[in-house]
């Protein structure tokens, strides 16, 4: 019986430690999120013409590292939301003539003039979510939104074709490889 040459032990051992991967799969998991910057720096804000609470956050991406302030309606958005889906956006200055909704860091909520009215919030101990009260009565509680990277699907579909390519390759210079390496092909 003959004996693999070492070089050709050695390179096929390489060729399979660099090329075992599959590029499409790879390509296709779900990596990049959008989630609550830390601190997430979260404002709360009464719109009476939308009888909505506008919620601003610092937002976080996986796939840059920056942050960035975001706003969105709250009950617009509740479906949304426990869907684990992105909210519909808006510009997070509409904040600036809104009556700030008051919050706290401890349970329970601050009992204000008018209970009946009166919103308020009580942050986790986290940052990342809180309990919105109206006067003594839990309205819910919310946290804020994590979510898929949606830019990522549009640049998955358009790499898909050399991610393909690529493992057509890998899968081809491997079996040639092994072909090789057996004394299938012309020997060292």
């Amino acid at each position: 019986m003959d004996t693999m040459h070492p070089f050709k032990l050695g390179t096929l051992a390489l060729a399979l430690l660099l090329l075992n991967g599959c590029v499409t799969r790879k390509l296709w998991e779900e990596r990049a999120f959008r989630q609550p910057a830390t601190p997430a720096n979260l404002t709360l804000a009464f719109d009476p013409r939308r009888q909505d609470v506008l919620v601003c956050y610092d937002e976080f991406s996986d796939r840059s590292f920056k942050s960035r302030p975001r706003a969105f309606y709250l009950s617009r958005n509740r479906a949304r939301l426990e869907a684990g889906r992105k909210p519909n956006f808006v510009t997070p200055g509409r904040a600036a003539n809104l009556a700030a909704v008051p919050w706290q860091t401890t349970e329970p909520p601050l009992l204000a003039d008018d209970p009946a009215e009166e919103l308020q919030a009580v942050l986790t101990g986290t940052g990342d979510g809180f309990t919105l009260y109206s006067g003594t009565h839990e309205v819910g509680e919310y946290h804020l939104p994590v979510y898929a990277d949606g830019v990522q699907r549009t640049g998955q579909i358009l790499l898909t074709p050399f991610a393909v390519a690529a493992d057509i390759i890998t899968a081809a210079s491997v079996i040639g490889l092994i072909a090789w390496a057996s004394g299938g092909l012309n020997s060292y």
